[in-house]
């Protein structure tokens, strides 16, 4: 799961000690299992979801930071969410958001509930970051700490802006988790390009990629020994937290995602296949052409030009071959360019960004997901595929090797543009094979629901805070 977290490389440039002068803390020791003074501990949480970025900005993290509030309040917690936004107010409220501030993330309430109900987001003023839609901010407004002090726990997803703000403003006895969702330490190329160009012959020795990887890592791994629990989405990702440094207990819990959006591919019917058919019409692509679908952000780091070359070794061996890429980014049109130079401008479709309720319908009339990436941690979109009953073909690397099973679930291929490309061929071109591994995907997507995240997440939580208690009683 990634989002390009501008504010955080903003915020470690402009300030080399950023997390230094942060108080201290002590980690407690707890277990997750049995917590043995719950009777203190309330039965309805105040909960404090911290993130640099959130709607409308669209990423693995703020979609994450939604699913979760929305299950918590679902379950009568009163979950509130920490953010930033120019002026710290919305200019355009977009679709999922009730417009009466503080702005509320709309949950679709539970049969037998009565109006539809909300979580109170919090915008605090930040700069926008060039034109990203990221924002730089270092405080929250006074009536925003008094808020956040009321917290039962604090959940951070961003260690740099957010992360430094729960530390510096946070009650003594609050204690702090941290999901750690992205690969800091090889998203550097952002802060390079952020660079101007006149200034980049005087911070080059300062910002080469090896330079900056081992800072950001650094500062993460800082801010994680100081919490009082880390999670880490993937067992992948708690091999990346220990060769960063982190020493904290981490716990995987991988990421969830609404599965009862998704419709797998192997529940056909005459309904289904009508909606499929219809869907690839509006997008001029036949019936029955084999098709991949990309489905994430278009930037640097989704390796697009490897998926690109890939696929137009496997147009030349499967008839008829498409390819689907859905989502918008900072190199959109970059892709759009090497598609022209590899002549497959009339075989790649670019769907762009679509609306969240059009992306099941997406998948639901694709054939295989196909990604070239190596920065994923938990790759939402992969789980969306899974659960649309579609084999996964991507790159052994931390987060993608943990869910994508070779030869049962899907494919894992080296990220080079032969070995994607013979995965993709083997995956067009056999379409018993496909049905078998998607069917498999749909199977195994089922362990990583909201409902199942939220659970986990919820235990956690509880376990922290009876470790508190217990330190305060001794």
């Amino acid at each position: 799961m990634q989002d390009v977290n501008y504010a955080v490389l903003m915020g470690l440039s402009l300030n080399s000690s950023f997390l230094d002068s942060s108080p201290t803390s002590t980690r407690l020791a707890f277990s997750v299992a049995s917590p043995t003074n719950t009777k203190a501990i309330p039965q309805r949480l105040k909960i404090g979801l911290l993130s640099d970025t959130f709607l409308p900005v669209s990423n693995g993290v703020t979609h994450t930071v939604a699913s979760l509030a929305r299950i918590f309040v679902q379950q009568g917690h009163e979950p509130h969410i920490f953010t930033f936004a120019p002026t710290g107010e919305l200019q355009v409220v977009p679709e999922g958001l009730l417009d009466d501030p503080p702005h509320f993330l709309r949950v679709p309430p539970r049969e037998g509930d009565g109006d539809i109900v909300g979580v109170p987001i919090h915008y605090a003023p930040a700069l926008p970051i060039l034109e990203t839609g990221y924002y730089f901010g270092v405080r929250y407004p006074l009536w925003m700490r008094g808020l956040l002090r009321e917290m039962d726990v604090l959940h951070v997803h961003h260690p740099y802006i957010s992360g430094r703000l729960a530390r510096r403003l946070r009650r003594d006895e609050q204690p702090i988790l941290f999901t750690n969702h992205t690969r800091y330490d090889i998203y550097t190329h952002y802060f390079q390009s952020a660079v101007p160009r006149q200034m980049q012959p005087l911070t080059q020795p300062l910002t080469t990629p090896e330079t900056l990887g081992r800072r950001f890592a650094m500062r993460a791994a800082r801010f994680a020994n100081a919490c009082d629990a880390v999670i880490a989405p993937s067992a992948s990702m708690q091999d990346v937290l220990a060769k960063w440094g982190v020493r904290a207990p981490v716990h995987v819990i991988p990421n969830g995602v609404d599965l009862t959006r998704f419709d797998g591919q192997n529940s056909a019917s005459s309904t289904r296949n009508s909606a499929r058919n219809a869907w690839r019409a509006r997008r001029q692509i036949a019936p029955d052409a084999p098709l991949a679908i990309y489905l994430g952000r278009l930037a640097p780091e989704k390796n697009g030009r490897v998926l690109l070359e890939a696929f137009a070794r496997s147009q030349q061996e499967i008839r008829g071959a498409r390819l689907l890429i859905v989502g918008d980014g900072p190199s959109d049109e970059e892709w759009r360019e090497w598609t022209k130079k590899l002549g497959l401008e009339t075989v790649v479709h670019f769907a762009g960004a679509l609306p969240p309720d059009e992306v099941p319908q997406a998948l639901s009339a694709s054939d295989v997901f196909v990604s070239a990436s190596v920065s994923e941690v938990h790759p939402l979109t992969l789980i969306e595929a899974m659960a649309s009953g579609l084999p996964c073909i991507g790159t052994p690397s931390p987060g993608v090797q943990d869910t994508v099973r070779n030869g049962i679930n899907g494919w894992l291929a080296q990220p080079q543009s032969a070995a994607l490309s013979e995965a993709l061929t083997q995956a067009l071109g056999n379409e018993t094979e496909r049905r078998k591994r998607g069917a498999q995907a749909q199977l195994d997507s089922q362990k990583y629901s909201i409902e199942e995240n939220a659970a986990r997440v919820m235990q956690l939580y509880r376990a922290v805070l009876n470790a508190r208690l217990q330190s305060a009683n001794e």
